[in-house]
């Protein structure tokens, strides 16, 4: 299970806290409040077992299908576990059941935005917006998903709004900066990033780093993810997150740019610290096998771009790449099987499917590292 905490999470557990103060509309029985308490203590903030918190819940809610208490519990519970249709199902009997609730829009968007359907989470937050047109967070919130849909203007519109309203909105500062590097401008997206930093944000150092690498300035990238780690560390001690729990992205990207700076040897290490953490991200095997390409590890290689397949059969970028070093090995007829299956997942291959085919070698083969 992640318990990162991400902006989402954190509008997750503010809310929540106000339905807990809100309490229910009507008292339960004691055997209600009983399973509402054991879902309490298993979930919530810094939950111990949300499977068990959702069981709880369900046997409360068994009893009492319409006590808000119990849905928006599990509906909270569902949201840890990454269970964010279910948690939508839950949103969506509380706003019929009080369809004043604003709170229930916000959390049900977020959930939206989780699994990718954006224009579903922009209309709840237009909704909240009609009702509270001052809400910093909701325009936050509408900045993230026009980001998610690559609409980068209108995503700066919405985060500026925000600012506006709340000068100090650290995370709309970063996430701005975000946008603005995603469409090209880096001296407003470094302007961004400083600012969060300056406000407190220790997410934007990653962000400046990642703007960094971009850039090519490695030492400063690597100095960013150090700090950003230095932070992460930190928190995970004050919350108890366990290592295993934590995402490995930042790892990927310090890795991305010890490889930049050529001190390869640092850059597996941070791959394979992010291949620890989070052993289901394809492409991290990808990254690692280009890297040790670029040593002449080629056995270790065509194992991690193997792995990276195995763990994503859509991977197109892993065949392909395994594909140009069956090439380096002069390996053709293992090389144009993969750049076969490359091209059946992606019609971008289509170019050096045929090169291969004909027997031939593109004129540069290229082991990218600016892969994530």
């Amino acid at each position: 299970m992640n318990k990162t905490i991400t902006p989402f999470i954190k509008y997750y557990l503010l809310s929540l806290c106000v339905i807990l103060l809100n309490g229910c509309s009507s008292m339960p029985d004691p055997q209600v409040t009983n399973y509402i308490s054991e879902g309490q203590k298993y979930g919530g903030i810094g939950g111990i077992d949300y499977n068990r918190s959702i069981y709880y819940y369900t046997q409360a809610i068994k009893i009492e299908p319409n006590n808000e208490l119990a849905l928006s519990g599990r509906a909270l519970s569902y949201s840890w576990v990454g269970d964010n249709r279910n948690a939508i199902a839950d949103y969506t009997k509380l706003i019929s059941l009080n369809p004043n609730a604003l709170n229930y829009y916000s959390l049900r968007s977020a959930c939206y935005h989780e699994i990718g359907e954006y224009d579903k989470a922009i209309y709840d937050l237009n909704f909240v917006l009609e009702k509270n047109p001052t809400h910093s967070g909701t325009y936050y919130r509408l900045g993230m998903a026009y980001n998610a849909k690559r609409q980068y203007d209108t995503a700066i519109m919405y985060y500026s709004e925000a600012i506006r309203i709340d000068p100090k909105y650290m995370d709309a500062f970063e996430k701005r900066g975000d946008s603005y590097s995603n469409k090209g401008d880096y001296s407003s997206a470094l302007e961004d990033f400083n600012r969060a930093i300056n406000l407190g944000s220790f997410i934007a150092s990653a962000s400046r780093g990642i703007l960094y690498y971009k850039l090519g300035k490695f030492d400063n990238a690597i100095d960013d993810f150090n700090k950003n780690i230095d932070s992460m560390n930190q928190l995970r001690r004050l919350s108890n997150i366990q290592q295993g729990e934590t995402s490995g992205g930042v790892y990927f990207w310090r890795g991305m740019a010890y490889a930049g700076k050529r001190d390869y040897e640092m850059a597996i290490a941070d791959v394979s610290l992010g291949l620890e953490l989070s052993p289901g991200y394809s492409m991290g095997y990808v990254l690692r096998g280009n890297i040790y390409v670029q040593n002449r590890m080629y056995d270790l290689a065509n194992t991690d771009f193997i792995k990276a397949i195995q763990v994503d059969q859509k991977n197109a970028v892993a065949y392909y790449y395994r594909s140009l070093l069956n090439l380096v090995l002069n390996d053709y007829e293992k090389a144009l099987y993969n750049i076969e299956e490359a091209f059946k997942l992606d019609g971008k291959y289509k170019t050096i499917r045929d090169t291969i085919a004909d027997r031939m070698k593109p004129e540069i083969i290229v082991f990218d590292l600016d892969i994530i």
